[in-house]
Order: structure tokens, then C-alpha cells, then sequence
């Protein structure tokens, strides 16, 4: 039986202590051509990559973890191909309690002002989680929600979009295209907190953590 797998390629990950980054990584499987002012880690396997995260998120100790729709999709992603690789009983302990197992559940959100949200909810204990999408839907009536629309929107910038299409086929080139690759993703943990900042919603921490996934389709045969 042939079935679609999305396998992750590359994760990256911004940490601040102030307004400005101090760590820029990158996990990548396959070799990576370096990026100036950024750390290049090359990994043969998405579980090799995927508990080099785990543990570089417990070294760092991030007191809030920053994203765009990572409610929805990047933090239930990277627990939910932990558990494709066989790593749920190593990977999803993400939290400060490390021996609390992180998980996700569904929940929905209903008000009068803002209507009925179906959303997930990751349990990481003693780190504060902000997605700036949900803020960005419960705040603001834009025309599009995407990173995009609301980073030209509040800051007056984009990221540089690389399109899903051309994922696999960068990726499968060479050291110098995957470089492309991670150049584009490094460039969008930060605009989280931009917006963050610029919205002022609260006085920042001393430890912010962003992360950014980027995943290519590949078809596996299953016997």
C-alpha cells in the first residue's frame, strides 16, 4: 500500500533575551552550506534532528515559546512525528516538569464577541505559549491572516516565501539549495515576535524561544 508521508527536513529556531536574536539554529537532514551569523546542524535522520531539538529546547529553557498557528500545527506536528518515528516515549517531554509527558487535545473556545473556535492545545508545563495567529483573529478583522499579510500589515515587512512546491526539490539538490531553504525558514521565528513587540501586549521575559518547521512530501511504500 503506497502512502503520502511529510517528513521533516529542516527546523529552526530563534532565541532572544531582549529585542534582538542571540541564537539562530538550524536543523537540517543532509548537509547544509553555512549561514553567517547562524549554527548549521546536520543530521542523517528525522529522529536524530527531532531529539537535537528536543534537547537544545531543555538546555535553552525558554520561559515563553513564540510562534505563528503553532497551536495548530507546529508544536502537535513535531509531537505527532515524534510518535511516527517511534520516539514517544523520548521525544514529548518538552516542559520544565521533565518527567510530565507533553500532549495535545482538541479545544473549542465560544464567546458571544468572537463566536466558536475549534483549536489544540499542547501541554508544555512552566513555559507560557503565544501564537500571534490567534492573537492576530481575536484582536484585529484583517482580510488575510497570513504571516505575511499581517507582517506587511504591523511592521512593514515579509519574509522572503519560498513556495511548498519547491520544498522537495531544494531540499533533494545540494548543500547550496538546502542553504536556500534554511535562509528562508530562519527568517520567519522572528516575525512573531516583532509583532509581538509591536503590539505591546506585555513586558517581555528574559527568554523567548521561535521556531519554524518545514516539511517535504515524499511517497513510501508499506507493506
Amino acid at each position: 500500500m503506497w502512502r503520502d508521508v511529510k517528513e521533516i527536513v529542516v527546523l529552526t529556531c530563534v532565541c532572544v533575551g531582549s529585542s534582538k536574536p542571540f541564537i539562530r539554529n538550524v536543523f537540517t537532514i543532509d548537509t547544509c552550506s553555512q549561514i553567517v551569523g547562524a549554527q548549521v546542524l546536520e543530521h542523517t535522520s528525522q529522529e536524530s534532528l527531532l531529539m537535537a531539538w528536543k534537547d537544545f529546547l531543555q538546555q535553552v529553557d525558554p520561559d515563553v515559546m513564540i510562534g505563528y498557528n503553532i497551536s495548530n500545527f507546529d508544536l502537535p506536528y513535531l509531537i505527532d512525528r515524534a510518535k511516527a518515528c517511534n520516539l514517544d516515549d523520548k521525544f514529548p517531554f518538552l516542559g520544565r516538569i521533565t518527567r510530565n509527558k507533553s500532549g495535545v487535545k482538541n479545544t473549542t473556545f465560544a464567546s458571544k464577541a468572537f463566536g466558536q473556535r475549534d483549536s489544540r492545545e499542547t501541554q508544555i508545563d512552566g513555559r507560557l505559549q503565544l501564537d500571534m495567529l490567534q492573537v492576530m483573529q481575536r484582536d484585529h478583522k484583517l482580510r488575510s491572516y497570513s504571516l505575511n499579510a499581517v507582517s506587511a500589515h504591523f511592521l512593514g515587512e515579509q519574509k522572503e516565501d519560498v513556495h511548498h512546491s519547491i520544498i522537495t526539490e531544494l531540499h533533494n539538490g545540494t548543500a547550496e539549495s538546502r542553504r536556500r531553504l534554511a535562509v528562508y525558514c530562519l527568517k520567519v521565528p522572528p516575525l512573531p515576535s516583532l509583532l509581538h513587540l509591536r503590539l505591546h501586549l506585555y513586558v517581555s521575559p528574559d527568554w523567548f524561544f521561535y521556531t519554524c518547521i518545514n516539511y517535504r512530501m515524499r511517497i513510501s511504500h508499506n507493506d
